[in-house]
C-alpha cells in the first residue's frame, strides 16, 4: 500500500512491470523461484534468479544494490551470472564472469564511501 508521497516498494514496482506482460504473474514467480532458485523481497529490493547451465540467471532485480544482494544470497558460487537486456527490440541474455561482477560491485561500493 502506498501511503501519500511514500515511494513505491520494490514489490510494487515489479508488480507494475508485470502488469505490462499479459500472462505473467509476479506472485506465482516469487513462489516458483523460492522453490527452484533465489527469491528475495524487501521494501527496497526484489530479486528472482535461478541456476541456468553454468551460471545464475537473474530474472528480475528491482532496487539499488540488488545485484550485489543476489550474489550474496546465491546458495553457492557459479562461474557466471547473467541477465536479459532488450537491444534493438530483441531480448538477449548477457553472461558475465561472477568474479568480475563482484570486483565491479566492490569498486562501486568503495566509490560511494570515499
Amino acid at each position: 500500500m502506498n501511503c501519500g508521497s511514500d515511494p513505491l516498494s520494490a514489490y510494487e514496482i515489479a508488480k507494475k512491470m508485470y502488469e505490462t506482460c499479459p500472462g505473467m504473474d509476479l506472485d506465482a514467480d516469487i513462489l516458483e523461484y523460492s522453490r527452484v532458485g533465489v527469491a528475495y523481497v524487501s521494501n527496497s529490493c526484489l530479486l528472482l534468479g535461478c541456476r541456468s547451465g553454468g551460471g545464475w540467471f537473474v530474472r528480475m532485480a528491482v532496487g539499488a544494490g540488488c545485484l550485489a544482494k543476489f550474489i550474496d544470497l546465491a546458495p553457492y558460487h557459479l562461474p557466471y551470472v547473467g541477465w536479459a537486456r532488450c537491444f534493438r527490440g530483441r531480448w538477449h541474455v548477457k553472461w558475465h564472469k561472477t568474479d568480475a561482477v563482484k570486483r565491479i560491485i566492490r569498486y562501486e561500493n568503495k566509490k560511494r564511501t570515499v
